[in-house]
């Protein structure tokens, strides 16, 4: 319950920061990089609606299309597993892959459900493409030793273990 506990506070920290961000224009999809760690690190499944929930709701406030971010967290969910098979979780640089991943996704979301609205991407920025891809390639690398400092602290789950967790965490299942 309390690794449930910590993933909802993460995730409406990331929705705090990116309302926070996003008073200044910027679409930063925090909520997402965030829930990339939440979902590599625990295999919590009720996380999955509180992250729809979250970003959902951050995007009705900034009266951004919600469509896109329903169809992105099923891919940072995605993307987290893969990553948590496959990837590297001990070294924090190497996540700028995922980070620039999901940032680019986000921004062809947008940019296709922009063009849809609007038919033109005259409302954009360009800082708009290296804010919403960079910015998370950034974030998640700076944040993951923030956030599993804290886990250690707390006793919970961190993210760099994520591996050698999983093996026992099948482990128990074929058991039983």
């Amino acid at each position: 319950m309390m690794v449930f506990i910590w993933g909802v506070l993460l995730v409406c920290a990331g929705a705090v920061f990116e309302a926070a961000i996003g008073l200044t224009g910027v679409s930063l999809p925090m909520v997402l990089v965030i829930s990339f760690y939440v979902f590599t690190a625990h295999l919590q499944r009720g996380l999955f609606s509180v992250a729809c929930f979250t970003a959902v709701f951050i995007d009705i406030h900034f009266l951004r299309p919600a469509l896109p971010t329903l169809l992105l967290v099923p891919a940072v969910l995605g993307l987290a597993r893969l990553w948590r098979e496959t990837g590297e979780v001990t070294h924090p640089a190497v996540l700028f892959f995922p980070g620039f991943l999901i940032g680019l996704s986000h921004c062809a979301a947008m940019l296709v459900f922009t063009f849809l609205a609007y038919r033109s991407f005259a409302s954009l920025h360009p800082m708009f493409f290296l804010a919403d891809i960079l910015l998370p390639a950034l974030a998640l690398p700076v944040l993951t030793p923030l956030f599993d400092s804290c886990a250690r602290r707390a006793g919970l789950p961190r993210f760099c273990d994520a591996r050698p967790r999983r093996k026992e965490f099948y482990a128990s299942r074929k058991n039983t």
